[in-house]
């Protein structure tokens, strides 16, 4: 139960430690999965403060397709979020945050619809959700998935952006509040279930990619999932795979990593 107890002990430390900076549970949390989650490879890079794309790291899940076999991948954008812990606190400011790129959220799922890749938050919190939000606000998850979970204790949320943008912005400015955010998410502690059974994992991974494809027909973008095959999965992903830890990349697989601060891939593989 890897996922349980790295989204457990987050809770523990920000329940003891309530200032702990974003960037050093973003840090732990990365370390945490290389080394305690079985088939995650992670590799970190220099943190770009400024950074264009809005995100932190990017994620990768390798599956085999259930038909001819062939290598398939699932591309993520994520960007961390610490959210206030005091019930009533304001977490617009937050979502807004914007540096001199723009709104952060936006260059989120901008360069997320131009990469291909699902952008989503993580949520370093206290707060607990209501399961019943849970299930109306959350369509990519089973009933019985989130009602699995529905006890546990999470100090690390996952959300698409998409949502959380439409939820923040499609109404008057108004105080967010971080149950409000967490209602629209699901706890980590859940992938332990999920990411077991390639069967389920490859479900989620599709719902993800059919609500992406729905968000570029929104920009009225050229059709163009988060799915790869083969020799479209970027080379960096294979040669991080290859070596498991401390590659060496080349100068034009750096340029492709250029503003993230690390990437993870989840090898969900026979």
């Amino acid at each position: 139960m890897s996922f349980h107890r790295i989204s457990k002990e987050c809770f523990d430390w920000l329940k003891s430690q309530p200032k702990v900076k974003e960037e050093s549970l973003t840090d732990w949390f990365l370390y945490q999965l290389d080394k305690r989650v079985p088939n995650v490879i992670s590799k970190t890079f220099t943190r770009n403060e400024e950074a264009k794309n809005g995100s932190d790291w990017e994620w990768w899940f390798l599956t085999n397709d259930s038909y001819d076999r062939r290598l398939r991948a699932y591309r993520f954008l994520v960007q961390a979020k610490k959210l206030k812990s005091d019930t009533y606190e304001d977490n617009y400011p937050l979502i807004a945050y914007a540096n001199r790129n723009g709104l952060q959220i936006d260059l989120l799922t901008q360069e997320a619809l131009y990469r291909r890749a699902m952008p989503l938050y993580i949520y370093y919190t206290v707060q607990q959700p209501d399961i019943e939000e849970q299930l109306k606000n959350i369509d990519y998850l089973t009933e019985k998935e989130l009602r699995w979970c529905s006890t546990c204790v999470n100090g690390c949320f996952l959300s698409s952006a998409f949502s959380v943008k439409d939820f923040v912005f499609d109404s008057p400015r108004r105080k967010i509040e971080s149950k409000e955010l967490v209602d629209r998410a699901f706890g980590l502690s859940i992938f332990d279930l999920v990411l077991k059974d390639a069967a389920n994992a490859d479900r989620l991974l599709k719902q993800f990619n059919q609500a992406f494809l729905e968000e570029r027909r929104k920009e009225d973008m050229q059709l163009g999932g988060i799915t790869y095959y083969g020799k479209e999965i970027p080379s960096y992903v294979v040669r991080l795979c290859e070596s498991k830890e401390n590659p060496d990349f080349s100068q034009e697989q750096y340029r492709e990593l250029a503003g993230l601060s690390g990437i993870a891939v989840f090898d969900l593989r026979d």
